[in-house]
């Protein structure tokens, strides 16, 4: 009975399964049917999209997937406008700083090349030899003369010693000019085409590089009038002078088609930078503030500095001696000028902003021409008229020294000499 009844519950289970098996079959067999998709519909059938709603629940049915969006907003398109515009921005900024370095290295390495070339030449006149006008050691006779016997050797050596210091600085004037009159010895509105030779006055004759230079004037007054010639003169006397006095006649070969042009249209060439400005020049700046040379700025401040510190020097005046004897004009060997000091030449560039800013006095000559006269003092510190000498402080209008950096009549207070570029930066100590 027992057996009997067991066999009747594992029938039973059995039977249990087998329906179980068949439900688990038809409903796996269903979802297959309808998971097939509509044509043309975005869902599954609806027994799939609606689950509940086909097993008859009372749920609302699920929101249908939305299409994907298509394109960008507006505040999306300022957005990458404005950081387009940014980076734009930046590259260009980039890109203007680069091309002004560049254009400044170019430009220091072209007045690097004219500086070693000038330095070399300018040099030279340590041991060159002038031979004075005869007509100023007849002077220097007759003045000698009329001293005691006793004091006629000193004097006379003194007096050649000066004579010989002013002989050499017009002879380096001829030979390096910065300005026309420099080569006419004129104020070059008073010198025509043809016009007569002036001679020197304290060396004994042109030489021939300076007649060169004024054979070249010559040929330029033939096409342009005497003041477009000055428009440019510091710049075209240095193309002179570079061509002409230095490196051996090899000096051409060191600048390229782009460093040469004519920006004034005369027929005088002129070294130009890279923002095609011509490189101006200055043979004697003493108003140049800088390291490579005092200046009467720097002398002042020495001066100042010492009155305000140095009991014994309530003055100031035995530091600017001393600062003078130390960086004494090296062409003047007898220390015939207590107040000469070392000067090198000036060579410079405009720089980016295109303005020179420098003072350099071309309304007037640093060297005129004049009669001989005699001597009328006991120990005349003159011998004619002019004393040439860059040293003298100015007596016109405006009472800068030659090389000063002036202020910017756009911006006061500010010099426009402040980018410029110029053989200073060099190491010339």
């Amino acid at each position: 009975m027992m057996r009997s009844e067991e066999r009747g519950v594992r029938g039973q289970g059995t039977a249990a399964r087998g329906l179980a098996g068949r439900s688990r079959s038809g409903a796996t067999a269903g979802s297959s049917s309808s998971a097939k998709r509509v044509p043309g519909a975005h869902c599954w059938t609806s027994q799939q999209c609606h689950p509940a709603q086909a097993s008859g629940s009372s749920q609302p049915p699920a929101p249908s997937p939305q299409p994907r969006r298509r394109g960008v907003t507006l505040v999306e398109l300022l957005i990458t406008i404005a950081i387009i515009a940014i980076l734009a921005t930046a590259i260009l900024g980039v890109a203007a700083v680069a091309t002004t370095t560049a254009r400044e290295a170019r430009t220091r390495n072209t007045i690097t090349r004219l500086h070693t070339l000038l330095t070399e030449h300018y040099d030279t006149y340590k041991m060159r030899r002038v031979k004075l006008n005869p007509a100023l050691e007849t002077i220097i006779t007759a003045h000698v003369n009329m001293r005691r016997p006793e004091e006629r050797s000193r004097v006379r050596g003194e007096m050649l010693a000066t004579a010989r210091l002013y002989a050499l600085r017009e002879l380096m004037l001829m030979e390096m000019p910065d300005r026309w009159s420099d080569i006419v010895f004129d104020n070059v509105q008073n010198v025509s085409a043809g016009a007569p030779w002036r001679t020197p006055l304290y060396c004994a004759e042109r030489t021939g590089l300076s007649s060169l230079y004024r054979r070249h004037y010559d040929r330029l007054l033939a096409t342009a009038t005497p003041t477009e010639i000055a428009q440019n003169q510091s710049a075209e006397c240095l193309y002179l002078t570079i061509m002409h006095a230095c490196g051996d006649g090899e000096s051409r070969a060191q600048f390229a088609e782009t460093d040469i042009g004519d920006t004034d249209g005369d027929g005088a060439p002129e070294f130009v930078d890279s923002w095609g400005k011509p490189i101006q020049f200055l043979r004697w700046a003493p108003g140049f503030d800088s390291d490579a040379q005092l200046s009467p700025q720097r002398l002042a401040q020495i001066k100042a500095d010492a009155a305000a510190k140095d009991p014994m020097d309530s003055d100031g005046s035995k530091a600017v001696a001393k600062a003078l004897a130390s960086d004494h004009d090296p062409f003047d060997m007898f220390r015939r000028e207590a107040d000469a000091f070392r000067l090198v030449p000036l060579i410079y560039s405009a720089g980016s902003d295109e303005l020179y800013g420098i003072e350099t006095r071309d309304a007037e000559q640093v060297w005129y021409t004049g009669n001989m006269t005699a001597p009328t003092a006991v120990a005349p510190p003159l011998y004619f008229a002019p004393r040439l000498s860059p040293y003298i402080p100015p007596t016109m209008t405006p009472t800068n020294f030659t090389g000063t950096p002036i202020d910017s009549a756009r911006f006061p207070n500010t010099a426009d000499a402040t980018d410029n570029i110029h053989n200073h930066l060099i190491g010339t100590r």
